[in-house]
Formats: structure tokens, sequence, C-alpha cells
């Protein structure tokens, strides 16, 4: 099982020990961070269960009881507040790649009770061509490789293609961001499992992974689901 720490490991992280990304001491390969670090992050361990927005005693929000969403179910372990942040931001935009394992162990360690075997499927949020280009790589894709590595699940990022480039959702009004998205994916052919979960870094609005959940649904996955590190 992945929550399991096997005892070779542990023997090798005390010989040959890994350093904490954050503040540099000692830390074991399997905890991402030092024990003083993790206890910096904010959880999020009261929240819609479907969106994962903060909400009171863990309970299903206003939004998803009054609007259809193809999104079943969010697991978002953290909110997207400091030191997370700029953890997120050195990955992406600093391009510090061996941080995909830091918050690919982050998500597995903060989701003890995610049932990944009820999932046949994992696939990164596309980025359009030309944001790949300026960025150099999807973060998205990488993180997805780590969880599915560790969990025992495949990855795909031929499913779903980003066919419009969009201006960044970080950059627009959160009412303007499910404009700004629509239209943006499609599947090039139709899916024949039955539940995928789409890997993402942070959700915002939740504007880019719904209407990536609409197109999933579209092809014929049955249930679709979220996991991503943070929720602002």
């Amino acid at each position: 099982m992945p929550y399991l720490i096997n005892p070779f490991t542990t023997l090798g992280n005390w010989i040959y020990p890994s350093i904490c990304p954050r503040c540099r001491l000692a830390v074991n390969k399997e905890e991402g961070l030092c024990k003083g670090c993790r206890q910096d992050l904010s959880l999020n361990d009261s929240s819609c269960p479907r969106c994962s927005i903060p909400s009171t005693g863990g309970l299903i929000c206003g939004r998803c009881l009054n609007a259809q969403s193809p999104l079943s179910e969010s697991k978002i372990p953290f909110l997207y507040r400091p030191p997370l942040v700029k953890l997120i931001h050195r990955y992406k935009y600093r391009k510090e790649l061996p941080l995909a394992r830091t918050l690919g162990r982050l998500f597995i360690n903060g989701t003890p009770t995610l049932d990944h075997t009820a999932t046949d499927l994992l696939v990164p949020v596309p980025l359009h061509p030309s944001r790949i280009r300026e960025r150099g790589f999807n973060q998205s894709v990488e993180l997805a490789r780590y969880i599915g590595k560790q969990l025992d699940l495949p990855v795909t990022t031929r499913a779903v293609k980003r066919i419009r480039a969009t201006p960044p959702q970080a950059a627009l009004p959160l009412v303007k961001r499910r404009f700004n998205i629509r239209g943006a994916f499609c599947c090039p052919e139709p899916l024949s499992v039955k539940s995928v979960a789409i890997i993402d870094d942070v959700v915002t609005s939740g504007a880019t992974v719904e209407a990536l959940g609409e197109c999933l649904k579209k092809s014929g996955v049955e249930t679709v689901k979220v996991w991503a590190l943070a929720r602002a």
C-alpha cells in the first residue's frame, strides 16, 4: 500500500536523508516537508465534499446544492495560503521540478481516506501548447505522474486537449472565469473508463475543473472527481 513506509526505505532515509525544500532541514522522503513546515500548512479539513470550498461542518455548500456539476467529489487537503503558496510558485514559475515530488507527497499524506481503488485514470488539467512553450512544462502533468506512480494508477495526457488559448484564469475576476474557459477543452475520442480523477495544483473558482469535467462526461466517463493540492 502506498501509505505504508517500507522499513528499507526508512533505513535509506536515515543514511541518505532528504532536505526539506522550505527550511533545508533533513526530512524523511515519505513526508515531503519537515514536521515544523507541515504544521505551518493550512488544512482544508472542513469543506464541501463536492467542490472542497470551506464549509461549516464539512456539509455540501449552497452553490453545489443549487447548481448541477459534472463533478461528484473533490479531495483538496490544503488551503492556498503561505507557506504553500510560495512552494507552488517556486514549482510553477521558477521551474523547480523536484517540488512535484514534495507536493505530490503532501497530497497523498493529506488525504489518508482517499479511495484510489475506485479510480481508473488520472487526467491532469491540460495546457494550451502556447502556454507549455512559455512555461516549459505542465505542472499538473508532473504532479499527476508522481501521484499515479505512488498509487499505481495510469495517467493520460491524450484524453483531453486544450484547443483554445485563454487568458490566465488567475488574471481574471471570478465572475468572468467560467466564460473565459468555455469551449477550451475537447476529448478527441470516447473514453472507456468509468471513473476519472482530474489532477491540478490549485483550484480557485472551480471553473477550469468543471469545464474539464463536462468534457469528460460527454466523452463517456461516468464519474469525475478532482484531486488537487490547494483550494483558494
